[in-house]
């Protein structure tokens, strides 16, 4: 080109499609960044979350922890009455074989709540669930008394000489 040319071409004013592709690409350029910027939030709240329900399925005892994180009539079927009464009635005396740290999840009104929670979804799952029905007088009697069978049970190894004399020492 021709420097008067380019000389006039510099003193005319934009043309209106130029103004109006730039506002586009600046538009474009800063919807991109905003998206770029808004994208790792999303993953740390997603990680905060998984975190969170990590740390609430870690609260519980492994029998139970099984039961809440995939609640099914195998995962459930040992715990299914204890998780149940303690879904509706989550006290310290009955309910303190179904956590890890008993005594910190009872003091931490955030955990006890996430705990409720978590069990009364577990205990809705369960009640939907099909399990073999008492045919006998003897089975009907062990359903009954079947949460106190499955507290002993989660109590494991410290119940094992809660009815025997003290231990005695050998000279």
């Amino acid at each position: 080109m021709h420097p008067l040319v380019v000389v006039l071409m510099r003193d005319r004013p934009i043309p209106k499609l130029e103004m109006t592709m730039s506002f586009v690409k600046l538009s474009a350029t800063a919807a991109l960044g905003l998206c770029l910027g808004v994208l790792p939030l999303s993953a740390q709240v997603q990680s905060a979350d998984a975190a969170m329900e990590n740390e609430t399925n870690s609260m519980f005892v492994p029998m139970v922890a099984l039961c809440t994180d995939s609640p099914d009539v195998e995962s459930c079927g040992a715990v299914r009455t204890v998780v149940t009464e303690c879904a509706s009635e989550l006290t310290l005396e009955f309910c303190d074989v179904l956590f890890e740290d008993a005594e910190m999840v009872f003091s931490d009104p955030d955990l006890l709540e996430d705990a409720k929670l978590v069990l009364t979804s577990a205990s809705e799952a369960i009640a939907d669930m099909k399990f073999d029905e008492p045919t006998s007088q003897i089975e009907g009697a062990i359903e009954a008394t079947r949460a106190n069978s499955e507290r002993t049970m989660l109590r494991g190894d410290e119940n094992l000489n809660s009815h025997s004399s003290p231990a005695t020492t050998a000279d």
